[in-house]
């Protein structure tokens, strides 16, 4: 489990940025070996490496991951909104557009009060 003694909002968020990199960076990849081009993986390979370090951070308490990942969060979301609302498959565009919602989720729930106990960022 990760970071067991996390609160609950903080294991989510985690994960949000885990695996929505890791989801982010297959599906691009897949796409791109459709069309033939796979350098169109290569942002959301970087989101995925990003994702799972913060994701990590995150889970084990760093209170410097906070910030960072409030931003990483506010640029995936708006990547990925450009990117559900673009010229790509429907089932791409349909990953993209539930990463966003799952960013935004995330970046709500970094802001709860339990996560700012235990992230350092509440007084």
């Amino acid at each position: 489990m990760i970071g067991g003694s996390a609160p609950l909002e903080v294991r989510v968020a985690a994960l949000v940025f885990a695996l929505g990199g890791l989801l982010f960076a297959g599906g691009s990849f897949a796409w791109g070996t459709q069309i033939g081009d796979t350098s169109v993986a290569i942002v959301p390979a970087v989101d995925a490496v990003v994702g799972l370090l913060l994701g990590g951070l995150l889970a084990v308490g760093a209170r410097a991951a906070r910030m960072p990942a409030f931003v990483w969060a506010a640029l995936i979301t708006i990547l990925q909104i450009v990117l559900a609302l673009g010229v790509a498959p429907v089932w791409l565009r349909i990953l993209c557009g539930l990463l966003a919602a799952a960013h935004v989720y995330a970046f709500v729930l970094l802001n709860t009060a339990p996560a700012g106990r235990y992230l350092g960022g509440a007084r």
